[in-house]
């Protein structure tokens, strides 16, 4: 955990403000994020029917504002969508067993405090960064981010 930290804070600018908690500079700097215009549930459906079209797995949503009702709980609406290609990311577990952690890859969409929709995930150079491996040792992920990105931005 610390080598992750150290690798992070050394790969971000050092332009924390005064008071800036460094704990969510580093969090910023692992996440990639965009807004959608469309409602949580919207974009999960729209983000998954994308994907499988184009032959991508969708493995599993999980939708954590269902389950914290269940539980008598709430929460805002918040969904996961774990989607791959088990022809990539096999190979990639089977040299580095850990990365089962990380992959599938997974999208959160949540919706914010200010009732704006939003999709995180983690890159594939914060995901090597935090198995320890060389940034290179992931390119196998980077079509399924720009696919991702690509269908992001057509949700504009």
């Amino acid at each position: 955990m610390r080598r992750l930290l150290l690798t992070l804070l050394l790969a971000m600018p050092l332009t924390l403000a005064a008071g800036e908690n460094p704990a969510t500079a580093v969090q910023a700097a692992t996440l990639q994020r965009q807004d959608s215009p469309l409602s949580v549930r919207e974009t999960a459906a729209a983000l998954r029917t994308q994907l499988e079209s184009r032959g991508i797995t969708v493995f599993a949503l999980v939708d954590h504002a269902a389950a914290a009702e269940k539980a008598g709980l709430s929460m805002p609406p918040t969904q996961v969508l774990l989607f791959g290609n088990p022809r990539g990311g096999t190979p990639l577990m089977q040299a580095h067993p850990d990365l089962a952690l990380d992959l599938p890859m997974r999208v959160l969409i949540r919706q914010t405090p200010d009732g704006k929709t939003e999709v995180l995930w983690r890159s594939a150079d914060a995901m090597a960064a935090a198995q320890g491996l060389p940034t290179d040792a992931l390119s196998a992920l980077a079509p399924l981010e720009k696919i991702l990105q690509t269908l992001l931005a057509e949700l504009q």
